[in-house]
């Protein structure tokens, strides 16, 4: 019994000693120059919760990353021990002098630490470096609104674990990476490094003085000086930081401030989907306009403004733009495509292009021209005349003359006997009829626009119907005197309607007319209001029949 109160008491001694906690805290580097990272490590010989320590008063000084946490357990000769390890990567803000506060668990404390943060060398090859970091900007001095190219390249000596680039920042201008980074290699001072090449665009959006902020590489590296057994040494936290770069803006040029366009190269050309020397009237050709630009992006283009001569119709469709990395330099396009279809035949002139822009390496304005071009028309054989609906009751003229239109023929006693015969012969019948249940009128609806009848043959994109129906609804709704698509269309606004009527008159010129669709002209029609009325074709009184 004496033996076992022994053992308990001697078990009792040896928890108390694993549970009195001693609260230490290191650093893996001092004086640390500025951009390495400075690894903390605080170890409390007990097991606490991994809260138990606030380094929320590292951050005023330092770039903090973590705590992780560790926590393990040792029994020797009897006795066990627990640990908790916090560690911290930090990262100096500047250069000076800093003291790491002591930390607290309860009544335990930790030593504060002093440190001093040195500036770091130019390029940090000097003196053995792992890892160093190289900014170039070019050129250094940019308009407003110009392309501007910053390379960042990170030179390592060893193997990577991890590694991450906080971006450099600039007030007044944009800045967005350019593709992929480039892997390669360079041997600096007899060594061979790893290099890593990240590039950015840079925009100004403003004149003046600029500094572009300095940028942050941070990564874990193995040595490889180790050789075979570096694999088993745990990595080490590395960090290398570019110098700020400053940035001289000059300001739009004087008198284009409206249509300011600075690049080092600006074109306009043209291609055509066939001859323009042999062009058939109402036949439609394709004409692709590009304009190119370097250092630009697509979104800095401007749209284009295509004229059309008299009896001439263009059918712009919506530009599409892109940019592209030639040369280490960025090169935007903007393509305008459009749909060209001569009214008339003869000799018909598209006007010259310009566009005005500022040569960033001459420092002088500059025009890009497409010239006019000719289009010869030749009239279409196989042209036919729109189709024409008129209620216009016959002239006089145009009557048949019968019997009994001849009035002069006919004497007064004749035409008395006709009609006291015909009184006596329908009667009978007017009296059967009266008798007969009543019946609801029919309706004719020839004439009256029918708006479910045009949206069937929209769909079903039945042409002939679909003109037919939109004559109906200009003689109702716009102007009773309407009596062909192109009165129709001199009647209506410009709008996505006007333009599918105008591809609905010109279908029929077509010598091989393509496939129509009627999706779009339903659609167009739907979204039309005309000015100085409250009829808009989406609401339509409800004069239709159901069928």
């Amino acid at each position: 019994m004496v033996r076992w109160l022994i053992a308990a008491l001697v078990y009792g001694l040896s928890m108390t000693v694993a549970t009195a906690g001693v609260l230490k805290a290191t650093i893996d580097k001092n004086p640390a120059m500025q951009g390495e990272i400075i690894v903390l490590q605080v170890q409390y010989d007990a097991k606490v919760s991994g809260d138990s320590i606030d380094f929320s008063s590292l951050t005023q000084d330092f770039r903090v990353n973590g705590p992780s946490i560790q926590q393990s357990m040792q029994i020797f000769g009897g006795q066990s021990s627990q640990t908790t390890m916090w560690s911290l990567y930090l990262q100096p803000k500047a250069t000076g002098k800093y003291i790491i506060p002591a930390f607290k668990i309860g009544n335990d404390s930790s030593a504060p630490i002093d440190l001093e943060v040195i500036p770091a060398t130019t390029t940090g090859t000097n003196s053995g470096a792992k890892i160093f970091v190289e900014a170039q900007l070019e050129p250094r001095e940019l308009y407003v609104q110009q392309v501007g190219y910053y390379s960042l390249k990170i030179y390592l000596k060893g193997e990577l674990q991890t590694g991450s680039i906080t971006a450099p920042t600039i007030d007044g201008a944009t800045l967005a990476v350019i593709g992929s980074d480039i892997d390669g290699s360079e041997i600096v001072n007899g060594e061979r490094f790893h290099t890593i090449t990240r590039r950015y665009s840079v925009v100004p959006q403003r004149s003046g003085d600029l500094t572009i902020a300095s940028a942050t590489f941070n990564a874990e590296i193995r040595d490889e000086d180790e050789g075979f057994s570096s694999r088993y040494v745990p990595a080490r936290a590395m960090s290398a930081q570019t110098e700020p770069i400053p940035l001289q803006v000059k300001p739009i040029a004087s008198g284009l401030e409206k249509q300011w366009l600075v690049s080092s190269m600006v074109t306009l050309t043209e291609e055509w989907s066939g001859d323009t020397e042999n062009v058939v009237q109402g036949e439609p050709l394709t004409r692709i306009v590009k304009l190119s630009a370097v250092d630009l992006y697509d979104h800095q283009l401007p749209d284009l403004k295509l004229d059309s001569p008299t009896g001439l119709k263009q059918y712009p469709e919506k530009p599409q733009g892109h940019t592209v990395e030639r040369d280490r330099h960025l090169v935007a396009q903007k393509i305008f495509s459009v749909a060209v279809i001569a009214e008339s035949d003869g000799e018909l002139q598209l006007p010259e292009i310009q566009i005005p822009w500022w040569n960033s390496r001459t420092h002088q304005a500059e025009l890009a021209v497409l010239p006019a071009r000719t289009l010869k028309v030749a009239a279409n054989p196989n042209q036919v005349k729109e189709p024409v609906v008129t209620n216009t009751p016959p002239t006089a003229a145009e009557q048949p003359h019968g019997w009994f239109v001849d009035s002069w023929q006919v004497t007064y006693s004749t035409v008395t006997a006709l009609v006291l015969c015909l009184a006596a012969l329908f009667y009978p019948l007017s009296q059967w009829l009266s008798s007969q249940p009543e019946t609801e009128p029919t309706t004719e609806t020839d004439v009256r626009f029918n708006e479910r009848r045009f949206q069937m043959a929209c769909q079903s994109h039945d042409l002939t119907t679909c003109q037919a129906m939109l004559l109906r609804w200009g003689r109702q709704f716009i102007h009773e005197r309407i009596q062909d698509l192109a009165m129709l269309d001199s009647h209506l606004i410009e709008s996505p309607l006007k333009q599918q009527l105008q591809l609905l008159r010109f279908q029929q010129y077509q010598r091989e007319p393509k496939p129509w669709q009627g999706d779009d002209l339903y659609a167009a029609f739907k979204q039309y209001r005309h000015p100085n009325s409250s009829i808009n074709a989406a609401s339509l009184p409800s004069l239709y029949p159901p069928n």
